[in-house]
């Protein structure tokens, strides 16, 4: 399974949760919250493309964003694989 077919069916499991008459008040809370840090973290896991932010006039290099936090850096720097602020993994392919 995918990170995409994953985040595609916790919400209907937490469908399911809710009607489930076993799981109820601060359990049920417990389960919900669960499913919704899993959908984020998932989410986080999918690739997206940095945004270009910005130029550099100093070093003549280019400021990129994460598309998730905006959590900025050149590239002169490096190209991280995931944003050190928030965890999104970055996508640098052309």
């Amino acid at each position: 399974m995918t990170n995409k077919e994953a985040i595609e069916i916790l919400p209907v499991a937490k469908l399911v949760l809710t009607e489930s008459p076993n799981i109820v008040g601060a359990e049920f809370k417990r389960y919900s919250e669960a499913i919704d840090i899993s959908i984020e973290a998932l989410e986080k896991r999918i690739h997206k493309k940095p945004k270009v932010v910005g130029f550099n006039e100093i070093s003549r290099t280019l400021v990129y964003g994460c598309p998730n936090c905006n959590e900025n850096w050149d590239e002169n720097l490096f190209e991280p694989d995931f944003c050190w602020e928030c965890g999104q993994a970055i996508d640098w392919s052309e």
